[in-house]
């Protein structure tokens, strides 16, 4: 694997540990603004708010690199195949183990729009943007400048997500688009990218962490002042943009140690299946946890829940993995006989 793959997939890998901790640090966000446990829970949950951006990202990023020359559709297809089985597979997991079974039609609804748990917009969304990205690559090919002003046109409609249906749906393609546009703008530019986010290592760390501290006091300081919770903390707000500029810069240009670098990029291959399966895990831990008598707003949960998450996550990313190869050799060996 290049070493231009091998960084997409650490920050894939660094993606994936910041979903789950988004998600084992949420309940406790939403709880009474006070106390040691509410600001950890919070601050983890914002210093966490790059993981779907960098993801799309990445995305178009991947994309750029691997499909110019691959025609359109196929290249289409061929990503639908890779998402969607495992996407259904699990919406109707989350259908059956968190919801009453509904009608034939409302499942069908549930799953074209990505409502089977929570974090299920995102493969919808993906698709949308898959879908958008031949017109996209043409626009930046020819305009470069047409990148940043698909992020301007991103932040006026996470600005203006309360004035319309459309604006307010997670997987609008609007609300995410500038994240997968800069991915596929910095494709061609990738080698010069690469020197900079090295050159510069430091500046970006500081402006890394600079960034994390003040989201973080934005969305403590907002909710504080009577905001709701969700609003508050939510990924969705231009402030991230910057947030997740400056990650994927010192991402890309960090010295990992050599073992770091294999475990984010072993987590970064695994990511679409822990992504799928991680909502579950969580929904097991809490309540084995809560039978041991730890509360998921507490500190122990906090602290406990992350590893655990991702543990139990990646064991279910190999199990999957093990079946659906074993599956496609029984069947090749079939079709050979």
């Amino acid at each position: 694997m290049s070493r231009r793959i091998e960084r997409i997939d650490i920050l894939r890998g660094l993606s994936i540990l910041a979903v789950i901790a988004i998600h084992v640090s949420a309940t406790r966000t939403v709880g009474r603004p006070e106390g040691a446990t509410w600001l950890l829970a919070v601050t983890i949950n914002q210093v966490s708010r790059y993981a779907v951006a960098v993801f799309l990202l990445m995305s178009g990023l991947g994309l750029e690199l691997r499909g110019r020359s691959e025609p359109y559709l196929q290249a289409l297809w061929r990503r639908i195949v890779k998402l969607w089985p495992g996407y259904l597979a699990w919406g109707l997991i989350y259908i059956v183990t968190t919801q009453k079974v509904p009608s034939v039609m409302r499942t069908v609804h549930i799953l074209i729009t990505g409502k089977a748990a929570a974090h299920m917009y995102f493969i919808p969304l993906l698709t949308m943007l898959y879908a958008l990205y031949k017109p996209l690559s043409a626009a930046m090919e020819r305009w470069p400048g047409s990148a940043f002003v698909m992020c301007i046109a991103m932040v006026l409609a996470q600005l203006l997500s309360g004035t319309h249906p459309i604006m307010q749906a997670t997987t609008s393609p609007l609300r995410w688009i500038g994240y997968f546009a800069l991915g596929i703008w910095l494709a061609p530019r990738l080698q010069a990218f690469e020197q900079v986010s090295k050159r510069y290592r430091a500046l970006w760390t500081v402006t890394a962490i600079l960034s994390a501290v003040f989201i973080t006091v934005e969305a403590i300081v907002r909710i504080r002042a009577g905001v709701n919770a969700g609003e508050a903390v939510t990924q969705l707000r231009p402030t991230v943009l910057f947030y997740t500029s400056a990650i994927v810069l010192w991402g890309w240009g960090c010295a990992w140690p050599a073992p770091i670098s294999r475990a984010l990029a072993s987590l970064g291959r695994q990511s679409f299946n822990i992504y799928l399966s991680h909502i579950l895990v969580l929904d097991q831990l809490r309540r084995i946890l809560a039978r041991l008598g730890i509360s998921r707003a507490s500190g122990t949960f906090l602290v406990l829940g992350i590893p655990l998450v991702v543990v139990g996550s990646l064991v279910y990313s190999v199990v999957i993995d093990q079946a659906v190869s074993g599956v496609r050799q029984r069947t090749a060996k079939r079709l050979s006989a």
